[in-house]
């Protein structure tokens, strides 16, 4: 019995410069020396491919043709990179550094989402804007000169809230409620209460004791 082997003869693959002549989506028409040519941007060619750009173009013998990369770019300061899939940088090791000078931009239309076991960000000055913001952790401390907060509505819940203040000024300009089982207050040298009206109601006893009373 005789083994039968196929020799296949190697596919013959050309190289090519170009001019984008038309982009559309991952449709590309190359204007190169023997014509237009269609091409596909390949796997591998993260620049977007734009108009009037010289490239390099794969040309086989049979199949599709695809732009290998971009060359040439006329008045386009900045580097786009694109990809129909998504974009993943990863490291075995170390670490991934952006060193811009001017500035660095995150925009997305769905999600951003960062995942780290520790955070650390130093910033001269910051804004945030949101239409919803939420935070949830184990604690929080936090150490600063001043904080000025404006809000409309403020509601806070606690099962404790304990402050440790050296001097406390607080205006209200209307009303004031408070709703308690049991209220404490302890003046180591005066406790003052001013009112153009006063009311004192008790259901049971009014209890005042003291060394000397003055009233009137």
């Amino acid at each position: 019995m005789k083994n039968l082997a196929r020799i296949s003869e190697p596919a013959i693959v050309s190289q090519e410069y170009g001019y984008v002549v038309k982009a559309e989506e991952s449709n590309y028409k190359v204007e190169t020396d023997t014509g237009i040519i269609e091409a596909h941007k390949a796997f591998s060619c993260l620049v977007q491919p734009k108009e009037n750009d010289k490239v390099l173009v794969c040309l086989p013998q049979e199949g599709d043709a695809y732009i290998l990369a971009v060359l040439e770019r006329e008045n386009q300061p900045n580097l786009e990179i694109a990809h129909e899939t998504g974009i993943q940088f990863s490291t075995g090791s170390g670490s991934i550094v952006l060193d811009p000078d001017e500035g660095l931009a995150l925009r997305s239309s769905k999600n951003i989402s960062l995942e780290s076991t520790k955070f650390k960000g130093k910033f001269s000055s910051g804004e945030l804007s949101f239409h919803k913001f939420l935070v949830a952790g184990q604690a929080l401390e936090a150490t600063l000169t001043r904080i000025k907060a404006v809000a409309h509505v403020v509601e806070t819940i606690a099962e404790r809230v304990q402050q440790t203040i050296k001097n406390s000024y607080k205006t209200v300009e209307e009303s004031e409620f408070l709703n308690a089982g049991a209220i404490h207050h302890i003046a180591k040298k005066m406790f003052n209460l001013r009112g153009r009206y006063t009311v004192i109601t008790a259901r049971k006893d009014v209890k005042i004791n003291g060394k000397h009373i003055h009233m009137g």
